[in-house]
């Protein structure tokens, strides 16, 4: 096993051991050369020469799998080392636990909380399926999931994961060396026939059983029952959608992850508490229907009509939304207008300037936001413009604005967080960057792009083809400094000057390789310097960082010149 301070690879230093399963160790490590904390997994010494070599071959498969994918529940796999027998694989550090762990350390789980992890775990799973060709998981289950102290999951161990269709011969060997394509109880029926046949349904299947342990506890190896066998208090309407998810035939199932994560979404609606509720609601209506014909011919009806005009009036909702004072009734009003006119983005763009109003946009507000989104997410895609708007806007909220609970303020805003934010806001960058008639595209093309460079940077650095990629990533960050200089938003023109700031402290000797000059760096951080100095700050947070960003100047600056300092050997 590695120790505190031994180096992998030359390169990462192990800081302290974080996990250890039957077939692997895994440790906290620091990459010496980006100064940056990575996890890293060590697979214990392989004998047999054939388990190894089907080891080795997964592990480079499922590194080439995913890196391409570009999405925050996804973690990166930046690098692989053999070392003496061992091998090291080195990904993304992901703080929190696994579900696996949460189980076994609070027994079974709150219905709210799995539902969210659900919705969430649809998204990913959604994202993998619209891959062309879709990317089938194979193998979710809770130990494979990772839950961090936001609450937001991440989906780890690609290890079986493959394009549908492709020919599954060299998955016989997991990465434990056990012949498998998933994991029996969680893995569909369809996952362990002699002639394997999956899709994306086998996904929804395991998915399902997850959720349904979580819930439960049951065994997911045996005959499992409906969920409210082992807890009564569950709601019924859940229920029925995990027995749905489950079931044995494919064609029985959810047949999407997107249709799966709406009936997570509107499972109350199949209670029958829910429906006892609908029908009071229903005798009212009809009671005021009466009423309402017995003031008809009485000669109230003009009030009448007023009144059911203004309920089915989008513009009354949203001037209510507007002038509420009450955030979480403000929002009422913006769902209530938004499913009267469900193509029209003028609801979310009221609810996002709700959320900018305190400086923040919080985990709760982001899972709100995009479940409203989710439910017209077809109507409003075809208003491409005004999508690319909505797109635009919403990439903008959580490159500048998303933070979670282990951000007490802006002051506080660590490049950690930062680059979290870019890579949730890359994926609405890069819908609005796709609309060539969209007023924005410019801008939205340059965060689009440095959010992909940004996900892609490490393992390119590591696997040595990030040549002339240096070159390009300056012109981008030199647009981004353009765009937050025409703008007045002081959280923006800050975040921009810290985030270009940070960048050229880092990579000075890349930037150079790729031929851009010293003075070059220098004078971007004069501009990323001056953005800051002619910012009006209104708030204390902004003082601060507004502080942080002249005193780094220096800093900043001796970083690019020792990049062009070449050590020599001395006395030779």
């Amino acid at each position: 096993m590695a120790q505190e301070n031994d180096i992998i690879g030359d390169r990462y230093r192990i800081i302290t051991q974080i996990g250890l399963g039957g077939m692997s160790t895994v440790y906290l490590a620091l990459d010496k050369t980006l100064n940056k904390q990575w996890a890293i997994k060590e697979i214990k010494n392989i004998d047999d020469p054939r388990k190894r070599e089907v080891i080795v071959r997964s592990l480079v498969e499922e590194a080439n799998l995913i890196k391409d994918f570009d999405h925050p529940a996804i973690p990166r796999i930046v690098d692989l080392i053999d070392d003496q027998n061992k091998l090291y694989v080195i990904m993304d550090y992901i703080e929190g636990e696994t579900l696996t762990n949460r189980f076994r350390r609070q027994g079974p789980c709150s219905q709210k909380d799995v539902v969210d992890w659900g919705i969430q775990l649809c998204s990913v799973l959604d994202y993998l399926h619209r891959r062309n060709p879709p990317i089938v998981f194979a193998d979710m289950k809770p130990s494979n999931v990772m839950v961090k102290p936001d609450g937001t999951v991440m989906l780890i161990d690609f290890g079986i994961a493959h394009r549908m269709g492709e020919d599954l011969g060299h998955l016989s060997y997991g990465t434990h060396g056990v012949f498998n394509l998933g994991t029996p109880g969680y893995g569909a029926p369809e996952q362990f026939a002699i002639n394997k046949k999956l899709d994306t349904r086998s996904d929804v299947y395991s998915l399902g059983m997850t959720l349904h342990f979580l819930l439960t506890g049951s065994d997911p190896r045996q005959e499992v029952q409906p969920i409210r066998q082992y807890r009564p208090e569950l709601s019924e309407g859940l229920e029925k959608v995990i027995d749905k998810a489950i079931e044995k035939d494919p064609d029985k199932r959810f047949q999407s992850c997107a249709e799966f994560a709406y009936a997570l979404r509107h499972y109350q609606e199949e209670d029958r508490a829910h429906h006892r509720v609908l029908l009071l609601k229903w005798r009212s209506f009809l009671s005021a229907v009466i009423a309402a014909l017995v003031c008809l011919v009485l000669g109230g009806g003009a009030l009448i009509a007023e009144n059911v005009t203004r309920n089915n009036s989008f513009d009354y909702w949203m001037s209510l939304a507007e002038h509420e004072l009450d955030d979480e009734q403000a929002e009422a009003y913006y769902l209530r207008a938004s499913n009267l006119q469900p193509d029209s983005i003028k609801p979310y763009e009221g609810l996002l300037n709700r959320y900018r109003n305190d400086g923040k946009f919080t985990h709760q507000e982001a899972t709100q936001f995009l479940e409203s989104i989710q439910d017209h997410e077809i109507s409003l895609k075809s208003r491409q413009i005004q999508w690319a708007q909505l797109s635009y806007d919403t990439g903008l909220m959580y490159w500048f604005y998303y933070q979670g609970p282990q951000s007490s303020s802006a002051s506080s805003d660590s490049s950690s967080l930062q680059y979290e934010r870019i890579r949730y806001a890359g994926q609405w960058m890069q819908d609005a960057a796709a609309v060539k008639n969209f007023s924005r595209q410019p801008q939205a093309r340059v965060y689009a792009d440095i959010a992909s460079f940004n996900s892609k940077v490490v393992p390119q650095i590591v696997q040595g083809t990030d040549k002339g990629q240096f070159k390009i990533y300056f012109g981008k960050i030199q647009g981004l400094i353009d765009i937050a200089s025409e703008s007045r938003n002081e959280v923006m023109r800050f975040n921009v000057a810290q985030f270009v700031e940070s960048v050229l402290s880092t990579y000075p000797r890349k930037f150079r390789a790729d031929g851009i000059s010293q003075q070059d760096m220098l004078n971007l951080v004069d501009h990323s310097v001056a953005l800051a100095r002619n910012t009006a700050s209104t708030s204390t947070s902004g003082d601060e960082i507004k502080q942080n960003i002249l005193r780094q100047e220096n800093d900043a600056k001796q970083s690019i010149i020792n990049g062009f300092i070449d050590s020599r050997k001395v006395g030779n």
